[in-house]
């Protein structure tokens, strides 16, 4: 991570990966999950999550890594998505700029993910 992390994002970046190690279980035993981060605007939730995109895609810190993850970053804002990823690629050690895609969700008709990229969906 190219960035330092303020000690509670730490904290929440590892809990995310430990949420996400339960959840790849209860998915595979055929139950849905939803992992979600709620903070105050400012706290740095796109910060935290670029730790866990390097956690997963580079492993560190006792965390295994998993290259062929697929991430989807969904907002209702091109503008909102492109400030995102320019911040993902400010913070990443392990996210190449080639695996960041911007789509719009209309246009969007792959069968199937490529694994190891993050998709940024703009939904309207």
């Amino acid at each position: 991570m190219k960035l330092e992390l303020k000690p509670f994002q730490g904290t929440a970046a590892l809990d995310i990966m430990a949420k996400l190690d339960k959840a790849r279980d209860s998915v595979a035993s055929g139950d849905l999950e939803a992992i979600i981060l709620a903070a105050p605007t400012g706290s740095g939730k796109t910060i935290t999550l670029a730790q866990v995109i390097d956690y997963t895609f580079g492993g560190g810190d006792g965390v295994s890594p998993r290259p062929n993850t697929v991430f989807l970053w969904l907002s209702d804002s091109p503008e909102l998505n492109t400030q995102s990823k320019n911040k993902l690629l400010g913070a990443c050690d392990h996210l190449p700029f080639h695996k960041m895609l911007t789509i719009d969700s209309e246009s969007f008709k792959e069968d199937e993910l490529q694994p190891g990229y993050v998709y940024f969906i703009n939904t309207q």
